[in-house]
């Protein structure tokens, strides 16, 4: 099975690190050219994280919707998939889909579990404590993942009232 190539994740590391819109374009920038210059498909994952953190989930989708063997087998795509669609109008389903591709593919990433959670929160606050429960199974030092935890079960306690 081919792996992604090493040299996207400096860049999806510097991309995890800032919340600076200017940053961001800058990092936009760099990825879409490395992607361009190199040929390499693997640049449309910073890409696609760039655009989603600068709140352009479409253009995310856009970049990552390529007829790819090497990106449709790993499980990072389908999260980046799945975030983008979660903030699009009516994405949430499409979200969910996104999400459970990539934990079928990596079923030891806590990430995936936790965003499972977060989508199903509001409306399955009992489905989404399960998927925050296996996500701390995974990763158990999760500060958010445990402030869910307790909301969910502050949510049940107060419906039970």
């Amino acid at each position: 099975m081919a792996t992604l190539d090493q040299d996207h994740h400096a860049l999806m590391r510097c991309l995890s690190q800032t919340v600076d819109p200017s940053r961001l374009v800058q990092l936009l920038g760099q990825a879409r050219d490395c992607r361009l210059s190199s040929g390499l498909v693997t640049f449309r994952l910073p890409e696609a994280m760039a655009l989603w953190s600068l709140q352009r989930p479409g253009e995310a989708l856009t970049v990552l919707d390529v007829d790819e063997p090497l990106l449709e087998n790993d499980a990072q795509t389908w999260v980046l998939r799945g975030l983008a669609h979660r903030a699009m109008p009516n994405g949430n389903s499409a979200a969910l889909a996104a999400y459970k591709r990539a934990h079928k593919l990596d079923p030891d990433r806590s990430d995936v579990l936790y965003n499972i959670g977060n989508l199903l929160y509001e409306k399955h606050p009992e489905q989404a404590f399960i998927f925050y429960w296996r996500s701390l199974e995974l990763k158990p030092l999760q500060a958010l993942c445990w402030l869910n935890i307790a909301l969910v079960q502050l949510l049940e306690a107060r419906s039970e009232d």
